[in-house]
């Protein structure tokens, strides 16, 4: 069924396949990309993490998740803070 713009929100067409005319003005390229796997290494760090589940191994991978909820932490921070969220 060919609608316009403005009423495909309209409550009768829920359910309906609709079709209607548009024009992409502009594309925004996605601001940040989540790495899925992180890997470290803290062999050249003299003090260990207390809390640290790799502190016995110093090194690993860690899977990063775009869910997670630390991870908004790290959006549009300075990279001092960055580090630092990620250390902890």
């Amino acid at each position: 069924m060919k609608v316009s713009l403005a009423e495909t929100s309209l409550a009768r067409y829920v359910g309906h396949k609709l079709q209607c005319d548009v024009q992409v003005t502009g594309k925004s390229s996605v601001p940040y990309i989540i790495p899925k796997l992180v890997s470290f290494d803290c062999s050249d760090i003299r003090r260990e993490c207390q809390l640290c589940s790799f502190a016995e191994s110093r090194c690993g991978e860690l899977l990063v998740q775009a869910s997670s909820r630390n991870f908004l932490l790290l959006l549009g921070k300075a990279d001092s803070t960055v580090a630092r969220q990620l250390r902890t």
